[in-house]
């Protein structure tokens, strides 16, 4: 399967990445995400689901996307 995954951050920004881990690190850079909650994000969006978390008043979208 080849895909990409999108992050959009709420009222931030929005990026294209093709590893589930380097979206969701790039995610934590502008929204905090728990290490535990990383490992289950990777495999959610590994699996080809969309994963979101929200901290505060941000959330984010992680959205697999296929090439």
């Amino acid at each position: 399967m080849n895909r990409r995954f999108q992050v959009q951050v709420e009222n931030k920004a929005t990026q294209d990445f093709d590893t589930a881990d380097e979206a969701l690190r790039w995610a934590m850079g502008h929204v905090y995400l728990s290490p535990n909650a990383m490992i289950q994000g990777k495999e959610v969006l590994n699996a080809g689901s969309v994963y979101r978390y929200c901290y505060g008043f941000c959330s984010v979208d992680i959205v697999p996307v296929e090439r």
